[in-house]
Order: C-alpha cells, then structure tokens, then sequence
C-alpha cells in the first residue's frame, strides 16, 4: 500500500482497533507521513492525522467490505457466535458464546413485537423513531423532546404518553446494547464484557416487566445455564447473571434508599442521584447515642424517560455499617403523618427492638442497607465510617509511635524484624502525616520538605507510604499550576510546575499524566511565542517536540 501511494496516511486498523491503539498514540500525538505528500524536511518530521491527510488527499478509491469477515477472527465473524479457537488463554474454551447469543435473540424476539404493537399507538413509525431517538440521547434537553415528539407521534401526547414512549425506546435501546460486540471477544462468560452486556439485557427486562410485557427473567436464566463458564465458582451463565448482574439492578425504589442513607452521613440539598432527581417534599429527623432516625416523603424522577414517583421511607441507622432503610409507595398524607407519629413516639422511647417491630409493621418488602449504595457512594460512605472509627484510636497510634520510635529504630539498624504490629503503627503515623503535608499543599512550588523527612523515615525502616488519597488534590495543585503557565508562560511559572511533577513522582505519586499532558499540549499549540520556554515542561511531561509552528 505504501509502495503504490494509494494513501496518503496509512492507519493502523480499522474502527475499533484504532480505538484501541489510542492509548499507545496518545492523541494528539499525531501519526506519522513519513515525508508523503513532498513536504519540506521540516513537514517530514511533524506527523498528520487521518482527517489533515483527507483534506490534502481526497480519496480516489472506494473500498467495499467483505461480508461475514472480521478483523480479529480468522473464522469470519464466528467470534461472537461460536467456540470458533480465538482466544487469549489456550486452556479456556468459548462454548458459552453460541448459548449466550441465543439466549439474547430469544430475548429480542419477545422484545421487538411488544415494542411494535404498544409503540404504534403512539408513533407514526416505531422503527423510524427509534433510528431517530440517538438525537434526543446526545441532547436530552425538553426543546429536543419536544421536536422529536413533534415529528414522530401520531397526536400531541400528555405526560403519561411522553413518559411510556420513552420507556419503551429505553427498552429498544438497551436491546441493541445488549448486543455490544465485546461481550463476545474474550474467553470467560464473567469477565467484565460480557457482564456488561448481560446488565443491558437485565435493563430490557425491567423495562419489559414495567410495561407489561410480561416476568420474563426466570426463562432467561433457564437459557444461560446453557452457557457453560470456564470457572468452577460460577459453573454457567444463570449463576453469573444471579451473582454478578441482578445485584447492579437499579430502580426508583434503591434510588430512594441511596438518597436516604447518603443524605443521612452528608446531608445535602435536593439534587440528581445519577441519572434520577431527587426531590423531598417531608422530612424527619432524631438521633441519639449511635442511632438515628430519618423519615421522609420524597418525588424521585428519571432523568432517562421522566417517569415520576411518590415514596415514604424510614431509615434507622444503628451506628457504623448498620443501615436499615425501609420504603413504600406514597400512600396519602394521612397514612404517612400516621405512621411518622408513631415512629417519632416509638423512637423517643429508646427501645430499638419497639422502633424495629413499629418499622415492620408499617413498611413491607426487603430493607435497603450499605450494600444497596451505588458503588462509588458506597465506598465514600465507608471511608466515613472508617475514618470515624480510626479517628477515635488516632491518639492511641501516636502514643505508641512515638513511645517505640527509638526501639522501631534501632531494631533496623540491628537488622532485627520489626513486629508486624508495631510496623503497621509506624506506616500509619508517617502517612496520615505526610497525607496531611499534601493537604496543605496550595499553591505552586515544591513539596512541603516535611514530606520528604518522612518518606525518608519509612524508607529508613523498610516500610512504603501508600500517598495515593492525596492523588486528586496533587493534581488540582498541578493543574492550577498548569494554568498559570497558559496565562503568562514565564520560565519561573514553567519551572514551578516542572518542580511540582517532578516531585510528585520522587515521592511515589504517580497521578497520571493524561489530563496533565492533553492540557499541556493545548498550551504548546496556543503559545508558538513560548515554545522555548515550554520545552522544560514538556520534557517532564515525557513529550519530545519539535520549536517549529505547525
């Protein structure tokens, strides 16, 4: 291809491949031309990319695809229907790929009919409104509804209409996800792919369940037990679903429960729970010792199709990890003011076993708890109540740290083990120090020097400081000193934020440089003028770039 010129820049794969190449290119690092096109020396050493090398070398070919081939199976596109060979591990077969896929086109087909027959009802064309719904998918403002609305309903539609067709295109949506071509490429039916696609199928179900397209669940898992895994702890695709999926399903009701105990440690004003709006429209609250109460009456909305609801929930927090949030559906004002006095009065008594019984007997179903948190507010929630627990043994660290530093010491240099616990005492004193030191940290510049002595101290006595909590405010110091740099790229601001990369990884922080980077590369093409005095930075930043203008 090179020989003959066809093209002028050459790429690496098609499509998905190239997408995964990007983290070795890390754009905008451009590709190469190698001196194509007839540039001068200075053109031969700056790399173009694929839509510069379009613009000045129009295609003068077309190239039709084969069918049924791919780019990463020898075997046509049997990766992602079958135990066709391709695979990472030599010991590990796919013979769970061919049930896997039937199981989601028997799903289809129970899906694609309902969705035609209840969607023309509303829909001039069912199929065309839902090619068309990517636009209201990258723009879900009301204005973009409404002209998608506007153009493919049958008649104006009130809330509730609006609301059911957004159901049922969520429900086409993810039907199509659930067919995501990675689920398929590698070899074990619980690794992370194909997990994801089975959570898009989970969401066709709940969406097919809530508009009455029938409990379909159960015979889905009858077909993925077809699905052998390659390990014994899960045995087939059933257990995977029943382990690794059904416990990230997400309705109204763990919304409310999220909100509840989230907003019971930090509370907070009525705002978006991910991708629903919380709104409370009640609220009480009683605490003493360890415990607290929390009742409420909330409106939670999906931000995803609008659908609205009314719930009451009573929350009893027993103290550290112990949760328990009880919901049910809005029942009126009367029932709910009834069941807050009682409560209220049960709680007042300081009997829990009498708070628990008065919770039991107005709420039913299963009780939320910690496990029920999204997982990124799930882990902030128990850094609270650790951090609460640690805080209350701190002192105690620091007295027998600095009651056996000589002895810690002096056991290193008598090259004698340091005892596991008091090693573990030491490591915990010197880096909620250093963490401390970090977070202190403002404005540009060095290191605080403290942090070095007590890197050097733990080194010292073969203990490694884990810094990493201090990552995320590092990197604000370093992108603050960032933009300093694009405002006026004098040689002391380069040399601050050189000073500061530079000693973030002498001291083990290693943050990352991708954002810092990308932000850096924007200064380089923004500032021609300074590129002299940016070059410092971009060495530190791992770039090596030409002085030239592009």
């Amino acid at each position: 291809m090179a020989q003959r010129r066809l093209l002028g820049c050459p790429g690496l794969a098609a499509a998905r491949e190239l997408r995964h190449r990007r983290r070795v290119l890390r754009p905008p690092l451009p590709l190469r031309r190698d001196g194509a096109g007839g540039g001068g020396p200075a053109d031969r050493r700056r790399g173009h990319g694929h839509a510069h090398e379009l613009a000045a070398n129009p295609p003068t070919h077309e190239v039709e695809i084969r069918q049924r081939t791919s780019w990463s199976c020898a075997h046509g596109v049997q990766r992602w229907n079958a135990d066709c060979g391709c695979r990472t591990r030599a010991d590990w077969h796919q013979r769970w790929r061919a049930p896997l896929r039937e199981a989601l086109d028997w799903l289809r087909d129970q899906i694609d009919p309902f969705f035609e027959a209840r969607a023309s009802s509303y829909l001039k064309d069912p199929w065309a409104a839902r090619d068309a719904y990517i636009a209201v998918l990258l723009d879900r403002r009301p204005d973009r509804l409404d002209e998608f609305f506007a153009a493919h309903a049958r008649a104006t539609l009130d809330d509730a209409g609006c609301v059911e067709v957004r159901r049922l295109l969520e429900l086409q949506r993810n039907r199509m996800l659930m067919y995501t071509s990675c689920g398929w490429f590698f070899d074990e039916i619980s690794g992370l792919e194909p997990v994801q696609i089975l959570r898009y199928a989970s969401m066709t179900l709940q969406y097919l369940r809530d508009l009455g397209g029938g409990h379909l669940e159960p015979e889905f898992e009858e077909r993925l037990a077809k699905a052998p895994s390659n390990l014994a702890a899960y045995g087939d695709g059933a257990e995977v679903y029943r382990r690794l999926v059904a416990p990230a399903v997400v309705d109204l009701r763990r919304v409310v429960a999220h909100f509840a105990i989230t907003d019971l440690i930090d509370a907070h004003p009525d705002d978006a729970v991910y991708a629903y709006r919380v709104r409370r429209l009640d609220e009480a609250r009683e605490a003493y010792g360890a415990t607290a109460l929390r009742i409420g009456h909330v409106e939670v909305q999906s931000e995803i199709t609008g659908e609205a609801r009314e719930a009451t929930f009573a929350l009893l927090h027993f103290g550290g990890h112990d949760f328990s949030c009880a919901l049910q559906a809005w029942e009126g004002r009367a029932a709910y003011e009834r069941m807050k006095t009682d409560l209220l009065r049960r709680y007042a008594r300081y009997s829990l076993a009498d708070m628990v019984r008065g919770i039991d007997e107005y709420f039913r179903g299963e009780a939320f708890g910690l496990p029920h948190l999204f997982l990124e507010e799930r882990r902030r929630v128990l850094a609270r109540v650790i951090g609460t627990v640690l805080e209350k043994h701190e002192e105690t660290y620091r007295r027998i740290w600095e009651e056996n530093r000589k002895l810690v010491r002096y056991l290193r240099q008598a090259d004698a083990p340091i005892p596991e616990a008091l090693a573990i005492v030491a490591r915990h004193v010197l880096e909620q120090e250093a963490l401390a030191e970090l977070g202190r940290l403002e404005g540009p510049g060095p290191l605080p020097e403290r942090v070095y002595e007590l890197v050097s101290e733990a080194l010292a006595l073969g203990l490694t400081l884990d810094l990493a909590p201090a990552k995320t405010h590092l990197q604000a110091v370093v992108d603050r000193a960032l933009d300093a740099v694009a405002v006026a790229p004098t040689a002391e601001g380069v040399a601050d934020a050189c000073r500061l990369v530079a000693d973030a990884r002498a001291v083990g922080l290693r943050f990352g440089l991708w954002g810092t980077q990308n932000r850096f590369f924007e200064i380089w093409r923004a500032r021609l003028e300074a590129r002299a005095t940016l070059v410092p930075l971009a060495t530190e930043l791992g770039f090596k770039l030409a002085l030239e203008a592009p």
